[in-house]
């Protein structure tokens, strides 16, 4: 099953190359997928007819015991089976349907495959959250093939209707089912329906899934979702909306009655909004005159029909709910089907301009009137067998109390008759003779509005029309299918009664020619009903009601976001904080165990540095001028780097020491573009209030580590890390072989965060596009190539040129010059040695981007071009794939994913080398780090830079200077003269 499920997979994902290749004859091939499917599904009949199951459980996740579990039962099977053999003869179809134009084709052809193998893992899951990721991902795929291309915006309100109400209810049935399992204490639905668990906690989470199943499958009153989808193609409408979607409510309401019909509130909201939902999707196709639209309320209708015979809890009910469930999939997709045809055909599905079709395709006329007799309940059709047993379960006591079954059986027989009304418009308007003249009258030919459907395009529609044509006569075959499913619920009547066509003489027979008669009569006075329905017809409806629902959802985030998005970033931070201190600062003073014994420092030197970083703190407050106040918030971060090191902290110091460094320039450059002085707008009120929240902020974090290491009682976990990280890792730096190897998933986790940061940060500064452009020192403004080459004494770097003799510091670039390439060695050294001595990718990767940092402060933003002359993104997404890739090599070795593999040789010359695989994960880190810094250099200095450039060099040309904003250095090179930046560090040194 589950190579099955991949294979689906990868034939989504090769689809629209196929279909590339191919063109529309490609859905050819991509039929075989599911057809495969249906053929492995017949291979394990055998099994599954003597009662058997096919179970298949492959490890996922071991530490958190998460397995990919499948199963495949009589239920299943029956279910599956429908999915995927309706499901290869859509494909089939859409090889004819679509024409070898049509815009989106090789998309369409993917996400159909997608979606086809999301609902085979949804029945045959039997894990409850697989189930659950199997539901939300057809969810998500109906959605993408409802909304087509999204060039139609009926098709795209159509698709976000689907997927609001399905999601919604997805989320509900989610909480169900977490409750379901915590209660019964199995999250696999066959141990959990075996053995199901009671009390409130059940009764809830019961209730909760059938809302999901509910929305699923568009009972009343969640029905209007569906008639809307009608947007979709019809081979969507004729997979998703007839054999699958809306199929999987249905299967989860039976997959769960065996244990949980006996619910409190289970019958009472399935059966009522089951017969409800048969009522008024008859009702309301009456009033249909699109052929498709009349389908779809009709399957509304039939669905409700299912909910009450598959959601009544007994053995009865139960086996006519299955043999109905097929009946369905395969006369609703044929006529589904057949509306594409004349949709083809005629150009139009308007039943009021068709007239006489019959005659001219005879074929999908006989084809329609077999689908049609099915849905209707004529004898010898599937259809006619389903809804005998149906009417039998009842009359024979399919529900415990006598007057609710029979109310159960005079609503079913109600929207049986309205089936045969809405059947009987359906085929009158496609096929009879009483429509007016227009498209495809029989006294005109019209050739060019008529195109006759070839075989291969009838070809899906008469396989399915025949089956259900067999599998009535046949229908005795169908029971040892269907009697494992129906013999895990309660026999009601006194004896089990089969499926067969005929019964002989009984009361159901006679039920089925009532609804026949009535039926026939409802329709032939459908003049009578359309008057009838006009009269009574309301203004309000279920679809306007969702409509009313989102606006008003729509005004209220509106006055939400008005009330408290003030703009105001304090105000959000003292929200969050105040909360924080309030209710978790609460539990810590009443509720947490404090320890007896608190030791405040270990030394002097400790509590020195406290008292430093605390007056550094109370000082960043009262500063007015903002880049004194960075220098002193920089003093408390410095701080705590040597409250690591006095604590025998080596690494956690180093990096602290760099990451603050780093912040502090980060800061500068953000400053060139604020005001030098930091505005007092505030009154001392709100001062007061900001230093109280910020005090009682730091208390609460200085309780809570003290509570936190006091309350510890176990062994902690690292008193093995030395001898773990040796004899595993390879390396005596704890701190390092801890972050790549024995915790390198958040590792990893980690720095593709900061790839999303420096992403982030680009497009705030890029808003059109993120460039990867490099600005070299020969591509100044005007600045001549022969002068670029040219390296006077007096420049110590390759961009000196490009800066402005006041702007220029020849000591910074003396040093530069020095310490650059030594600096550069160092982050080596530190990357290669971090895994026996402090140090690391991180850090190393620090280390070269405050070289980085140093050359472009030195020199500008052409001097960073020529230091780093390479796209930052190309830096992030190659360290970022190399840290993946290590866990693959991990694998290939013999390891786990991300586990080191000691690699220990003697090699000529060097002698014994030892090495870890694990250093290529830090190496990826330390390219990471380097494209973070690097792309925050770019954005926030280098492209301001130019910004800043830009804007003189316009702003001297508006003032008609004629020069163009340029000047002539000593040598003679004219070079553009950048703006002065209102921060107080500038590239080229400190102003």
């Amino acid at each position: 099953m589950g190579l099955l499920l991949l294979a689906h997979l990868v034939a989504a994902v090769l689809a629209p190359v196929l279909v590339r290749w191919w063109g529309r004859s490609a859905y050819y091939v991509l039929a075989l997928v599911p057809a495969a499917a249906f053929g492995w599904l017949m291979a394990q009949l055998s099994t599954v007819l003597e009662g058997g199951t096919v179970d298949e459980v492959t490890t996922w996740i071991p530490a958190l015991d998460l397995d990919v579990t499948l199963r495949l039962d009589a239920l299943a099977l029956a279910v599956a089976a429908l999915v995927t053999g309706v499901g290869a003869l859509v494909f089939v179809y859409c090889a004819r349907y679509f024409e070898p134009d049509d815009e989106g084709l090789r998309r369409f052809a993917g996400v159909l495959m997608a979606f086809a193998g999301s609902m085979l893992g949804l029945v045959v899951a039997d894990d409850m959250l697989l189930l659950y990721v199997f539901w939300e991902l057809t969810t998500v795929f109906s959605f993408l093939l409802i909304g087509g291309s999204g060039a139609a915006v009926a098709a795209r309100r159509a698709a976000q209707q689907a997927l609001v109400v399905t999601t919604a209810g997805g989320l509900a049935m989610l909480v169900g089912l977490v409750m379901i399992g915590q209660a019964s204490g199995s999250y696999l639905l066959s141990e959990v329906v075996a053995d199901p668990g009671t009390g409130p906690v059940v009764t809830v989470g019961v209730l909760l899934v059938i809302a999901g199943a509910v929305t699923k499958s568009a009972m009343v009153p969640f029905h209007f979702w569906l008639p809307g989808a009608m947007q979709a193609p019809t081979p969507v409408s004729a997979y998703l909306h007839a054999a699958a979607m809306v199929k999987g409510g249905i299967y989860l309401i039976a997959r769960l009655a065996p244990g949980f019909a006996d619910t409190p509130g289970w019958k009472p909201v399935v059966l009522g909004l089951g017969l409800a939902t048969m009522l008024l999707g008859g009702y309301r196709a009456l009033r249909q005159y699109d052929l498709k639209l009349l389908l779809a309320f009709g399957t509304v209708s039939q669905l409700g029909f299912l909910m009450v015979l598959v959601g009544t809890g007994s053995r009865e009910a139960a086996a006519a709910g299955i043999a109905m469930l097929l009946a369905h999939g395969l006369f609703k997709s044929t006529l589904f089907l057949t509306v594409g045809v004349i949709d083809h055909t005629c150009g139009t599905r308007d039943l009021r301009e068709i007239n006489g079709l019959g005659r001219r395709v005879p074929v999908l006329a006989v084809v329609a009137g077999l689908a049609g007799a099915s849905m209707a309940g004529l004898p010898p059709l599937l259809g006619f067998v389903g809804k005998e047993a149906a009417f039998t379960a009842f009359l024979d006591g399919g529900l415990e109390s006598r007057v609710w079954a029979m109310v159960t059986v005079g609503g079913l027989v109600l929207g049986s008759v309205l089936t045969v009304a809405y059947t009987a418009r359906f085929l009158w308007g496609a096929f009879g003779t009483g429509g007016s003249l227009r498209h495809c009258a029989a006294d005109r030919p019209s050739p060019e509005h008529l195109h006759r459907p070839g075989a291969a395009f009838l070809a899906a529609p008469v396989v399915l029309a025949l089956l259900g044509l067999a599998a009535g006569p046949l229908s005795s075959f169908l029971e040892p299918l269907v009697a494992p499913y129906a013999d895990t619920l309660p026999l009601v009547a006194e004896e089990a009664e089969s499926l067969a066509l005929w019964h002989g003489l009984q009361p159901a027979l006679l039920l089925s020619l009532v609804t026949l008669v009535g039926g026939l009569a409802l329709f032939g006075a459908r003049d009578l009903v359309a008057g009838l329905q006009r009269r009574v017809a309301m203004d309000a409806s279920a679809d306007e009601g969702y409509w009313h629902t989102m606006r008003g959802l729509d005004v209220l985030a509106q006055v939400t976001t008005r009330t408290t998005q003030r703009g105001s970033l304090p105000t959000y931070l003292g929200v969050i904080l105040v909360v924080l201190v309030a209710l978790p600062g609460s539990i810590l003073v009443f509720r947490a165990p404090w320890p007896d014994d608190v030791r405040l420092w270990d030394t002097p030197v400790q509590a020195l540095v406290g008292v430093v970083v605390l007056a550094a703190a109370a000082l960043a407050v009262r500063i007015r001028q903002r880049l004194s106040a960075v220098l002193v918030v920089g003093v408390t971060g410095y701080g705590i780097g040597v409250l690591f090191a006095l604590q025998g902290a080596p690494d956690l110091a180093l990096t602290q020491f760099l990451v603050e460094t780093l912040t502090l320039v980060t800061f500068v450059l953000v400053l060139r573009k604020l005001p030098k002085d930091i505005s007092d707008r505030h009154q001392a009120k709100e001062r007061t209030a900001r230093g109280l929240i910020a005090v009682a902020v730091g208390l609460l974090m200085g309780g809570v580590g003290v509570v936190a290491l006091g309350a510890r009682t176990a062994i902690p976990v690292s008193v093995d890390y030395p001898e773990q990280a040796y004899e595993f890792g390879g390396g005596e730096n704890i701190v390092n072989v801890t972050l790549v190897d024995i915790r390198a998933w958040d590792t990893l986790l980690e720095v593709s965060l900061l790839v999303v940061v420096a992403t982030g940060v680009a497009s705030l500064v890029f808003l059109r596009e993120r460039t990867g452009a490099v600005a070299r020192a020969t591509q100044a403004p005007d600045l001549g190539t022969a002068a670029a080459r040219r390296a006077p004494r007096d420049r110590w770097l390759a961009a000196s040129a490009t800066l402005a003799p006041q702007r220029r510091s020849v000591i910074l670039e003396v040093i530069t010059r020095a310490l650059f390439h030594t600096i550069i060695v160092l982050s080596v050294y530190l990357l290669f040695s971090g895994h026996n001595v402090p140090g690391g990718g991180f850090a190393g990767g620090l280390v070269a981007g405050l070289a980085l940092v140093l050359r472009y402060l030195a020199g500008g933003r052409y001097e960073l071009g020529e230091a780093a002359p390479v796209d930052p993104g190309k830096l992030l997404g190659g360290g970022l794939l190399l840290a993946g890739t290590t866990g693959i090599a991990g694998l290939v070795l013999g390891a786990d994913a991300l586990q080191t593999t000691i690699l220990e040789r003697t090699v000529p010359l060097l002698g014994d080398v030892k090495l870890v695989t694990s250093l290529f994960f830090d190496m990826g880190v330390y390219l990471i780090v380097i494209g973070l810094v690097l792309d925050v250099l770019r954005s926030l200095g280098a492209q301001i830079d130019a910004d800043d450039e830009d804007d003189d060099r316009e702003q001297e040309d508006g003032d008609g200077t004629g020069t163009g904003g340029m000047r002539h250095v000593e040598d003679g090179d004219p070079v553009a003269a950048p703006r002065e930046p209102s921060g107080a560090l500038s590239p080229g040194g400190p102003r």
